[in-house]
């Protein structure tokens, strides 16, 4: 019997001790759209053997390994979840409270969609928030999910009309509002030890020691959102039987559509453009740290986080190449409704364009504008990108 992927199986767990695999741990389910690409790579040493009249080499032995792997996955908000927190390797913001727990007054003004605090502790709790949730308030759209459009100095600005006809009124104490965010960061990375394993042929092998060096998402009109997680990993262990204690299953999210997205591109505020196509990669220039001793060497050294992206906008006006032309800055905001009820929300407070290029690709066609660029730190601001799911 030869193995196929329809008895292949991903697991994963994050590691206590980077590189090491604890005794029947507890394991998750990955569903993936095709088989992992998952692969040991070596170096090795061929001896020269000067002299050897049969013209013959004598020795090869290993001198390093490392393991890369490409997870790549319909969009839900599940495994979204997951590969945030790995890749961005930031500080993860929840907070949550009611009208009736907050130690000051929150006020909430239907005329002009904001929310106010009179404690700076409990505005502090959320003014980082670009999503807020607020349940038991009057508008139960999205969700009860909200988009925050600008801070001041004790209020947040909610998109229009999000709270429909609440006031401050004894209705206040019984609504609750939440946030949930991470913003890239120094924080270490947890290792991931993921499992492949080919139950018609009984072989199973453990990849230990990965970190997440790259997380692409792609969302194309018309078709299905996609990530592809890029790992570097330390070894590759194989075995009889799968080392996993309790498996909880992969979850069974419906995959999230294109045409769910919103996806908005701000300059100062104001949308720009209109998208027939968006792509993104989050990466953190992961590097070998070669070791004496080892053959897989130490944790990999971490560089910049670097966002780069391209899309493609239709051509309304000329704002965007205006921008383009000015090297002026921009923002992107990109909110993903998953299926699951929750909602996510990419933020990038300041991108550059590389370039702008403007034309159609054929008669009877519109012209298009393709776009490549890269995000920045603001001034104002200590990241480069946040990533809401509430």
């Amino acid at each position: 019997m030869e193995a196929t992927t329809l008895n292949e199986l991903i697991r994963f767990n994050l590691e206590g001790t980077y590189g090491e695999t604890p005794a029947a741990p507890d394991m998750e389910g990955l569903i993936l759209k095709n088989g992992p690409a998952l692969n040991l790579a070596k170096t090795s040493y061929e001896s020269q053997d000067v002299g050897q009249a049969e013209r013959m080499q004598s020795h090869n032995i290993e001198t390093g390994r490392r393991w890369t792997g490409e997870l790549v996955a319909d969009f839900t908000m599940s495994l979204f979840e997951l590969f945030r927190i790995q890749v961005l390797r930031g500080v993860l913001v929840e907070a949550s409270e009611t009208g009736s727990t907050l130690s000051g007054l929150m006020d909430l003004d239907s005329t002009t969609d904001k929310i106010e605090f009179s404690e700076t502790a409990d505005f502090d709790l959320f003014k980082g928030a670009k999503l807020l949730k607020i349940e038991n308030s009057a508008n139960a759209e999205n969700n009860n999910t909200f988009r925050v459009v600008s801070v001041g100095s004790n209020f947040l600005q909610l998109e229009d009309g999000a709270l429909a006809s609440d006031d401050d009124s004894t209705t206040t104490a019984a609504i609750s509002i939440s946030a949930n965010y991470i913003r890239n960061g120094n924080e270490d990375a947890p290792g991931v030890h993921i499992e492949r394993g080919f139950t018609d042929i009984g072989k199973y092998e453990s990849f230990i020691g990965g970190i997440l060096n790259s997380l692409a998402i792609t969302i194309p009109a018309e078709t299905e959102i996609t990530m592809t997680a890029s790992y570097i990993g330390q070894n590759v262990i194989t075995g009889n039987a799968s080392v996993a204690g309790t498996v909880t299953p992969a979850a069974g999210e419906t995959p999230i559509s294109a045409a769910t997205v919103p996806g908005q591109i701000y300059a100062n505020g104001v949308k720009i453009a209109d998208l027939s196509s968006l792509d993104f990669t989050i990466g953190n220039n992961l590097r070998d740290k070669p070791v004496i001793g080892s053959s897989f060497g130490l944790r990999r050294g971490d560089g910049y986080t670097d966002i780069t992206g391209s899309l493609e906008a239709y051509t309304g006006d000329n704002d965007l190449f205006d921008n383009y032309l000015a090297h002026g800055d921009l923002s992107l905001e990109i909110p993903i409704p998953g299926t699951d009820g929750r909602q996510a929300m990419v933020y990038l407070p300041r991108i550059k364009q590389n370039d702008n290029n403007k034309g159609a690709p054929s008669a009877n066609s519109d012209v298009m504008q393709s776009v490549s660029w890269k995000a920045f730190r603001p001034a104002d601001k200590d990241f480069t990108v946040q990533i809401d799911i509430i």
